[in-house]
């Protein structure tokens, strides 16, 4: 399962990376537009920063930037910089019931999930969720009824 801060990661990136480089942004106004936590997503933000992906930039001028290019932010970045568990952990909830011999049986099944979602996960950029989101708003207007 995804965690919210990844959630608020992710759309606080795609919505820097749907305008222009070098566009700065300042925690309060992304918080307001993606519906976070302004506390919370400036948390986000500095560990986004510390792991490259963001630049800071103080003064008048001055906020937050993305470092990379969006088609060079994997999934996989954002989910080790923000340092949620869901890249390295694929999790059964297989519980206490069964003894050592049956949860020997899990692991293998546990180690082809996490490859298979690690795959998943670096095969996905920033770049791809701006455009699924352009296409999401596409087919929102799209699905409109303009007639008068």
């Amino acid at each position: 399962m995804i965690s919210m801060k990844a959630k608020y990661a992710i759309h606080a990136l795609v919505c820097m990376a749907s305008r222009p480089p070098e566009t700065s942004f300042v925690a309060w106004k992304i918080a307001q537009v993606e519906n976070i936590p302004q506390k919370f997503l400036e948390e986000i933000l500095l560990d986004l920063r510390k792991e490259g992906i963001l630049r800071s930039k103080t003064g008048k001028s001055g906020g937050y930037f993305l470092q990379v290019a969006p088609a060079n932010v994997k999934l996989t970045h954002i989910f080790q910089a923000i340092n949620d568990p869901l890249v390295t952990n694929a999790r059964l909830n297989s519980g206490d019931r069964f003894n050592a011999d049956r949860q020997d049986l899990i692991d293998p099944i546990r180690a082809r999930l996490a490859a298979a979602q690690n795959r998943v996960l670096e095969s996905i950029t920033l770049a791809d969720l701006v455009q699924i989101r352009q296409e999401q708003l596409m087919q929102t207007l799209n699905s409109l009824d303009f007639q008068i």
